[in-house]
């Protein structure tokens, strides 16, 4: 007779005998240590999006795990340094928008890595995740030159359901590059209504990193 085992369960079954590692120093544990995360935050602004740091070192380990080999565990690290660079006065009425993925790599990836960053964060904060915005075409930014993932940009969303008066809108994505598709994010947040928009990435890259 079979039976179901706790997911938390399996987690900690799996901690024991493959134990995480700090990206910084390395130490068994944890994917980022309480020492490290002190160096590892370096804000970076863009426009009206804020970012942990630059694509680069510990951070861009980080963002590749996440993104690329689907450790989940990952997004509560990221969640908790995207945190320390919102500023204070966002205040509690916020909702976070996470750019839609397309679905390709969502089911390569087995989720939608900005969606559940988003819920992580949400939590933290006490903050509500909305799905304001829908993806329509099914173009890959990477590899592209800033002109192509203008274009791109153009026409990858479009503006679903309602905006609620008075909140202040938390548009979320993983890197900032050229930054094209945040600014259309936002220019279809605001034609609808958002009055207050601002943006957080994990990192800023550059377009040919």
């Amino acid at each position: 007779m079979g039976f179901d085992v706790k997911i938390t369960t399996r987690i900690s079954i799996l901690d024991l005998f493959a134990p995480y590692t700090c990206r910084g120093c390395g130490c068994l544990g944890e994917l980022l240590c309480e020492r490290c995360k002190k160096y590892i935050i370096s804000p970076e602004k863009r426009e009206f999006v804020y970012a942990v740091g630059r694509r680069e070192g510990v951070l861009m380990q980080l963002t590749e795990d996440y993104k690329y080999k689907s450790i989940r565990r990952t997004a509560e690290v990221l969640a908790e340094l995207i945190d320390e660079v919102l500023p204070d006065n966002l205040g509690s009425e916020v909702i976070i928008v996470p750019l839609p993925t397309i679905g390709r790599h969502i089911r390569e990836r087995g989720f939608d890595h900005t969606l559940y960053l988003a819920k992580k964060l949400a939590k933290r904060r006490g903050w509500k995740v909305s799905g304001n915005l829908r993806r329509i075409n099914k173009t890959v930014q990477v590899g592209q030159d800033a002109k192509t993932r203008a274009a791109q940009a153009e026409r990858a969303y479009e503006f679903v359901g309602e905006i609620e008066a008075g909140k202040t809108y938390l548009l979320l994505d993983d890197v900032w590059t050229t930054g094209s598709t945040m600014r259309v994010a936002k220019k279809l947040l605001e034609k609808n209504g958002a009055s207050q928009v601002v943006g957080a990435v994990i990192c800023v890259g550059l377009l040919n990193n």
